[in-house]
């Protein structure tokens, strides 16, 4: 959740110097308010876990975005993967989820939300996800389905029709 307080805490250092607009990526949890140069939303890809350079889609952004996932930080031992995120549940790897994206108003609850998640599952995450309706969030299972909480919405997705509500 650092990178995500350290995003939150630069974006209100700039708004208190007077700048409008900006977009801070902080290891990959990102804040973004205003516009770009040209006007335009600012506009954020979601990687495809599973086939890396391709996306899944682009999200329009105004406040924050944070992916938690299983298939860049993870360590092979005898063979099987490990994913960085523990649930503290079980004291094991998660596993259920390759990925999930969370946006909202702040980047350092958003990083909590989808490291939540991604230990929760599907199913509890979606519910969890609803209890804060300024919150979204996009699910990749490990068997390559998604999952979309009602409120998120890709602005260009070829997968739009492929995933759950």
């Amino acid at each position: 959740m650092g990178e995500g307080y350290a995003a939150d805490r630069c974006k209100e250092i700039m708004l208190a110097k007077g700048i409008t607009a900006g977009l801070i990526n902080a290891t990959g949890d990102i804040q973004a308010w205003g516009k770009e140069p040209d006007g335009q939303p600012w506009t954020i890809g979601v990687n495809d876990p599973f086939r890396f350079g391709e996306l899944i889609g682009i999200l329009s952004v105004e406040g924050a975005i944070t992916t938690s996932g299983s298939y860049e930080k993870y360590a092979i031992i005898n063979g099987k993967r490990y994913a960085h995120i523990i649930n503290p549940s079980t004291g094991y790897p998660a596993s259920g989820l390759t990925s999930v994206t969370v946006t909202g108003p702040s980047a350092e609850f958003a990083n909590a939300l989808s490291a939540s998640i991604m230990v929760l599952g599907k199913r509890k995450g979606l519910q969890l996800i609803k209890s804060f309706p300024a919150y979204s969030c996009f699910i990749i299972a490990d068997n390559g389905k998604y999952y979309a909480s009602k409120n998120f919405d890709m602005i260009d997705s070829p997968t739009r029709s492929a995933y759950s509500r």
